[in-house]
């Protein structure tokens, strides 16, 4: 069941890569189409990220390594790369991933890897001093995936090192959420009259309702999760939105082990 929800992540994401892959990531009406402003588009993320540290009121150490869960484009990678001594960015697409690797290409602090949607098998224990992720969880349609996320996170970080993730914490579904919806099916339908005016190509595997679809997960499942995971929540920022901020950190080893700060 894990794989075919992978396979099916992979080729929603991959499919609006290859047609409107910026604004996929930040979905502004501005990002639609060729003509992009790519200052302002990789600027946006020097503002998301510089919010998570003015909450977090953390700075990295030194030699302090990040991970970031769904990448895209890499407009949040290339905020870390300025903060911190190395950056792995994962995504499920290879399409993103490609997109991320070409625009990136002159950051060498950086390492870019495609990987299933639902988990972190591929790093090792205590490998980061800092994780987090904007705009991916609230998309992804399994509190299960989202569940081993948050445990998986309790073991790729170092002692004392700290997260920030984004979640649809909304406590019932409402009118907003179909508004959301409905918002996106037009961006579907503008797609389309490109495509049939000869203005871009579309392609056909792109389906827009399994790329945006997504679940929540509130801030008491949230909590629950991360004191399972070893780790602590210390804020919630739009707590019961669907744009809920979690700002927390793994505690400190009495043991003396590296904490990136």
């Amino acid at each position: 069941m894990m794989n075919d929800l992978s396979e099916q992540m992979k080729r929603s994401w991959d499919g609006g890569a290859r047609n409107h892959p910026y604004f996929c990531v930040a979905s502004g009406p501005q990002y639609l189409g060729d003509d992009i402003d790519y200052d302002r588009y990789y600027g946006s993320g020097e503002d998301a990220v510089s919010a998570m540290f003015l909450h977090a009121g953390w700075t990295p150490g030194e030699r302090a390594r990040a991970l970031e869960i769904g990448c895209g484009t890499g407009r949040i990678t290339q905020a870390l790369a300025k903060r911190f001594a190395f950056v792995d960015a994962i995504d499920v697409s290879s399409e993103m991933v490609r997109i991320a690797e070409r625009d990136l290409a002159n950051i060498k602090n950086v390492r870019f890897h495609v990987t299933n949607g639902i988990d972190l098998k591929k790093f090792p224990d205590a490998r980061f001093d800092y994780a987090c992720s904007e705009l991916v969880f609230r998309h992804i349609p399994s509190r299960e995936v989202i569940r081993t996320y948050l445990l998986e996170t309790g073991r790729i970080l170092n002692h004392g090192g700290r997260f920030a993730f984004q979640f649809n914490g909304k406590r019932a579904w409402d009118v907003a959420r179909l508004f959301t919806g409905s918002k996106y099916v037009l961006r579907s339908l503008y797609s389309s009259a490109r495509r049939y005016l000869g203005l871009g190509h579309v392609d056909p595997g792109y389906t827009l309702a399994a790329a945006w679809r997504g679940t929540r997960f509130s801030a008491t499942e949230v909590r629950r999760t991360a004191e399972l995971a070893g780790l602590m929540v210390d804020q919630f920022i739009g707590e019961g939105s669907d744009q809920m901020w979690v700002i927390g950190h793994k505690p400190a080893s009495t043991a003396g082990q590296r904490d990136g700060r």
